[in-house]
Formats: C-alpha cells, structure tokens, sequence
C-alpha cells in the first residue's frame, strides 16, 4: 500500500534547521555542521523517529545523523525530535533525505563516523536480484567501512529471524568483529536500548527482537564484489565431473547437443529423466550414441526449426560457418555431421568444434581468442555465404603462436548490449560491444581484455544484457551466480576487475548466462507494494546499488592488426 501523502512535511522540513535535502554536500564536513565537536553517530533507516528522538535527547554530548528517504516519513521523525526537547533548543541531530543504497556519497573517511545503527531494514528476500537490497549486504557494508572508524561499531536489531541468520555471514566476510548478539533482546536486558515505533509493535506480539553488535577490524578487506556461492552446487558430482553447461528449456523444446568431433545429436527435452535438485542424473550416453572420446561443447535448446534462419558454428582453430538451420532437422538417433573438421596425417581429428549459435543475416559475430584478442564482423552473405551441413567453413580469425579460438557469439540485431569476459582466476571485465568494431573476417582482431601476470586465462566470453545474470561454474563443480551490473562497464583494453575468488587448488572453468530473469510482471509489482509498505512503517529503505569493485587498471594497447580476405 501506499503512504499517504502529508502535505504538512515538506514545508515543516523546509523551515527546520537540523534538516537537510542535499546530504551529499556535506561529504567530507559532516563534524564540522555541529556546534560543538563530538562523536558522530550515524543511524540508517530512522522511519518515524521515536526511538531517534530520545536517543539524541538523552546523548546531548553525541552528534547524531538520521537518515531516510522520504518527507512523508521525515516529518514525522522532525516532528517526534521536537516533542521530545519540548521547545528547548536542538543542536546535535541532523536529519537528511537520502537514498541509503548510495550512502557512500553522502560520507567520506573523513567524517570519521563511530557508530552504526540499522534497525528493522527491510529483510528482501534471498534471491540475488533482491538480496542485495538489504542494509546488510555485503556490497552496502563494504561501504560503511570507508567511514567507519576502526573499532566502530554497528549495532543491529530486526524482528527477522532470516534477516538475522543471514546477515552474521555478511559482516564477516567484510571485515566485521561480532562482539555481542541475542536472539531476545528484551529478555536479556540490554541497554541502553531506545525502543521504536516497529519494536514496539513486534514486541506487543510476542516476537522476540534480535541483536547484534559488530565492530570493523582493521586493515584492508579484500572481497569479490560479493558473489555469494550458492549453498549447494546444482548438483551432486561424481569424482572428476564438473558442470559445463547451464540453460533454461520447456518440455517441448528441442534439445541440440554438439561435439568436440563436429557432430550434433538432438532430444526432445522431456526425453530427459527427470531427478532432484541433488541427484547425480544420466550419463548422455545411455541417451545418445556418442562415439569415442565424444564430448559435449554446446547445447542448444530450440522451439522449432523457423526460430531462425542460420546456425553458426565455430571452431578451436578459427574457423567459422553459417548453414541454414533447417538442414539440422533430422531424427537421425547417430547424429548428423554439423561440421567437416580438419584431418591431420594420420586421418585424426585436428580441429574441434568449441561453439554454435543461431543468427540471422542482420546479425554480427564476435569470435575470442584464449589470449584476449576479438574479431567482429557481419553475419551477412558478404562476409559469410551460406554452406552445406558437411562443410568447414571459412577461416574467420587468424592467430598469434600459442592462441586459438575461445568462444563465439552472435549480438542479434543493434543491441546495446556487452561482451563479459572472465578469466579462471576470477577476474572479469564487461565492455559494451559497440566499442568492438566491425572489421572483415579472417584478420588478428583487437584486444578484448589486457591480461597480466596473476590474473589467469580467459576461460569464457560471453554476450549479455545489464539486467541479465553470470553463472561461474568451478571446477570443484561450486556454482557462483552474480549480476551482471555488479561489474560496470569498462573500457575495451582494461584489465577488469575481481569476479570471485576460486578457493585454494579450485579454478573457474566455464561460464554461462542464466537466461531466467526476475522480471514478470506480478513479482515487479509485488517489490514495490513492499516498498510502499516498508516506508509506511517507517523502516529501513534501500534499493539496488553496488560497492565498486576494485578498479579496474587501464593497460593501453592498440588495436591488433586486421587481414582483410
């Protein structure tokens, strides 16, 4: 539900002199808006401010500043702030409206700020999009550690025994010293304790109220951007398995497995057996007739063959082909020939195929290599005639000694979109594909990531939207799932910044778009009637933001040189 609107706040707030509409003008300066010198408290989240108000009446020697993002709800906390002095002078609160999800902008480290207080935020729930929501996250405490001073404290309450559980993790991981919690926190007498509005009211229910009390510890704390491993792998691996592949699909929809040899082979989806979320499953070979030392590259999932007009297909020593996608609908159980690889003397195998994807005509190409390097050019018949499904293809990038082809995408249509890079380190970089530009195919490319020594081997490229979401998959088979707006857009030839962070003897092995979005309709609607509903109660607001990686080190490199054919 909505808050009703209260005509009343904002010129009550325009007149009062503790208020300020531009917090962020005062970063850097927050000690000197007081009168006297003192510590400063900040509280995140005041609501209605009652337990503000006789909290900053009864610590006249504390500097507090109170923090919420709407009038509506401001004017009530300047209101209870002047019942409680009762006409007596305010001279050590400062209460500001401001969107806490982007709080580092309002104080710097010079603002030396000693104490936290998040009460009753918002608990969101676990899944990533919304997670990160919270006042507790790991990319919001991140940034309460630039101006918290060392052995600064932030005290925490909530009525949410989820929120709870879920938050002690999170200040740990940044750097935070768990000096006290209750899981009752009226029945064990901890004070002082300045009851609000929420407190009241959960306590009259009979819901006990937790709290904790965190210190930061000092020195620099490394962190991934926080990307929280999922607590359990998708499955249940058999000794030297790992997960290669992850994608959405119906039961209708066909099932396109090709491999390393250059052959597809096809399945409907409900062919599969299904199992639980931790089971083992099949062996693919006891459902499709691989051959020797046959693995699979890519999987397709597909509605129909008119879903588009060509299948591209890409292969380890650079070359590429375009064949109508209609000449793969065969019920062959052996498979079909996708694509004709090289030979060497012995009649072996040299090449193999590492990519296929669907495109169009109008659509662009982008091939990376293991060393970096890219190549775009267009899908048309131009620079890529149509061929026979038992075709190899056309050379469509050339290397350098000791690189080969890594991964090959399609950027359909004039997308804005980005080319996500991640090396088995656990570094990525995410760079908006129009800065690669268009060139003829079967040249050398330009950079697509500067690597360094210590920052691993690019081990996956993929095609994104900001809104989408990367799946890091280990070779422990541990699965990391981030956003991809988590890592902003850098330029071209940086070096990226840090993804995750492989335990000790573990490594990034692959990666995949998780193509399952959290943007219907209902759900859209159902957050902000949540939103609604927590300002109106005066609890804690936050909204999506992110704690800056590590910067990303700009390393200059021109542009590869680039042959046309």
């Amino acid at each position: 539900m909505h808050m009703r609107t209260k005509k009343w706040a904002k010129p009550e707030l325009a007149v009062c002199p503790y208020f300020t509409d531009e917090p962020e003008t005062k970063r850097g300066r927050w000690r000197a808006q007081f009168e006297r010198e003192q510590p400063l408290y900040l509280e995140l989240g005041c609501g209605k401010g009652v337990s503000t108000a006789a909290m900053v009446k009864d610590n006249p020697t504390i500097n507090y500043v109170a923090v919420d993002i709407t009038c509506n709800v401001l004017g009530d906390t300047r209101r209870n702030i002047e019942k409680a002095f009762d006409g007596e002078p305010v001279k050590n609160v400062i209460i500001a409206r401001y969107d806490i999800s982007y709080i580092e902008k309002v104080f710097a480290p010079e603002d030396r700020v000693e104490r936290i207080y998040i009460n009753f935020c918002n608990p969101w729930t676990k899944r990533p999009k919304y997670a990160k929501r919270r006042l507790t996250h790991p990319r919001q405490l991140m940034q309460y550690r630039e101006f918290l001073v060392d052995g600064g404290e932030i005290w925490f309450k909530t009525d949410d025994d989820a929120l709870f559980e879920e938050s002690l993790p999170y200040f740990d991981a940044c750097g935070f010293e768990l000096r006290y919690q209750t899981g009752d926190l009226h029945a064990a007498g901890v004070t002082p304790n300045y009851v609000s509005e929420h407190e009241m009211k959960f306590t009259a229910l009979g819901v006990p109220i937790k709290f904790a009390r965190f210190a930061k510890k000092p020195g620099k704390v490394e962190l991934d951007p926080v990307r929280w491993v999922m607590p359990e792998a998708f499955a249940k691996l058999r000794e030297d398995d790992v997960v290669d592949h992850f994608f959405l699909t119906s039961t209708h929809n066909w099932l396109l497995f090709f491999t390393n040899k250059g052959r597809v082979y096809r399945l409907k989806a409900y062919e599969l057996p299904e199992g639980s979320r931790d089971s083992k499953g099949q062996h693919v070979a006891n459902l499709l007739q691989f051959g020797p030392d046959e693995t699979i590259q890519t999987v397709l999932s597909i509605p129909n063959y008119e879903v588009a007009k060509y299948l591209v297909l890409a292969t380890r020593s650079g070359k590429v082909k375009k064949t109508a996608l209609a000449e793969y609908d065969s019920p062959r159980q052996g498979g079909l020939i996708a694509v004709r690889l090289m030979a060497d003397e012995n009649g072996e195998n040299a090449d193999e195929l590492i990519g296929a994807a669907l495109c169009n005509a109008e659509d662009d190409i982008i091939l990376v290599s293991k060393l970096g390097m890219s190549l775009k050019f267009q899908a048309n018949d131009e620079q890529l005639r149509p061929m026979g499904r038992q075709t190899a293809g056309v050379q469509g990038m050339k290397f350098r000694e000791g690189d080969e082809l890594l991964d090959m995408d399609v950027v359909w249509g004039d997308s804005d979109k980005d080319l996500f890079v991640v090396t088995n380190e656990g570094f990525a970089k995410r760079t908006a594909i129009s800065e690669y530009r268009l060139q003829g195919r079967n040249g050398f490319g330009v950079k697509a990531v500067q690597l360094a020594e210590g920052r691993g081997s690019l081990v996956g490229a993929v095609i994104v939207e900001e809104d989408d979401q990367i799946m890091a998959i280990m070779k422990s088979g541990k699965v990391i799932r981030s956003n991809v707006d988590e890592v902003k857009r850098t330029g071209r030839t940086t070096q990226g910044v840090t993804f995750a962070k492989p335990d000790k003897n573990d490594e990034i092995i692959s990666i995949a778009r998780n193509e399952e979005k959290d943007d219907d309709e209902s759900a859209e609607n159902a957050e902000n009637a949540t939103v609604d509903a927590t300002v109106n109660e005066g609890t804690a607001q936050s909204s999506e933001s992110a704690v800056e990686a590590p910067a990303e080190t700009n390393a200059e490199s021109g542009d590869g040189e680039n042959v046309e054919a």
